[in-house]
């Protein structure tokens, strides 16, 4: 074989797996999109605008995680949402979240005070995750977030609270690689994120409204380091409606005394 050939057969296979590659992320991309709404599911076009993939690019990677069990579409309403697969993978991964057990009582405790709904939520590269959530006398009419739900870092109030805790340099690096969440998104915007983050610094708590959800705000705090534990953050949601200047002050004493117990 010629050196010619050799070195185009070389680029060939580079193509190759640059291409599965690209072809992983992309799907992983979609599934990870997927928990950011539960039950109700996504449209094929939401999932486009979303992704920014070309329609017939989206629909093909939809069809074949439909076909490996990772996704589901319903035959009736056409929406796609998360498949079992998603389950019973997370149950071979063997993976334990033993300081969430731990914590599940502080979080039944505020709650029980504050009325309200109280997530605990985990910090992913550039999202938090929601791993514990306990409902107070009065929760959300439709639930603005189920666990295993995901946020954009910045789009809740405990997204917020993360960003604060980080330099200058690296929020701006976060919101970078965000750029097309943010312009998706009809409330949410770089400035309106960055407020929000110098507000949570002199604060020392977070304030979200009506970003993911229309109606809905929250109230959110990030939990002490320790060591074995992940980044964690603590918010208290309600309907915007109830959440007054004084209501926000008395929910973020209410999860600042908190904290001690973490």
């Amino acid at each position: 074989m010629t050196k010619a050939r050799a070195d185009r057969s070389k680029r060939e296979a580079d193509e190759t797996v640059r291409h599965g590659t690209q072809t992983v992320q992309r799907a992983i991309m979609i599934l990870r999109l997927m928990t950011r709404r539960g039950a109700p599911g996504w449209r094929l076009s939401e999932i486009t605008k979303a992704s920014n993939l070309p329609h017939p690019t989206t629909s093909r990677l939809l069809k074949c995680l439909v076909e490996e069990g990772l996704v589901v579409r319903d035959a009736a309403t056409k929406r796609y949402r998360l498949g079992p697969l998603n389950f019973e993978l997370g149950l071979a991964s063997g993976v334990k979240l033993e300081f969430r057990d731990h914590l599940r009582p502080a979080l039944e405790r505020i709650a029980s005070e504050s009325g309200d709904t109280v997530y605990l939520h985990q910090y992913s590269g550039l999202e938090s995750v929601c791993i514990d959530r306990v409902d107070g006398l009065k929760p959300l009419r439709a639930a603005a977030l189920d666990i295993g739900g995901r946020r954009p870092l910045g789009f809740s109030a405990a997204g917020i609270a993360m960003l604060a805790m980080m330099d200058e340099d690296r929020v701006q690096k976060v919101l970078t690689s965000l750029d097309r969440e943010i312009a998706n998104h009809p409330r949410v915007t770089r400035n309106g994120i960055l407020r929000a983050v110098a507000a949570a610094r002199g604060n020392h708590y977070a304030v979200s409204r009506d970003t993911t959800v229309l109606g809905v705000g929250a109230v959110g705090i990030v939990l002490p380091a320790k060591a074995g534990r992940p980044m964690l953050g603590l918010s208290i949601s309600a309907p915007s409606e109830r959440l007054s200047a004084t209501r926000v002050h008395q929910l973020a004493l209410i999860l600042k005394e908190a904290r001690l117990s973490f």
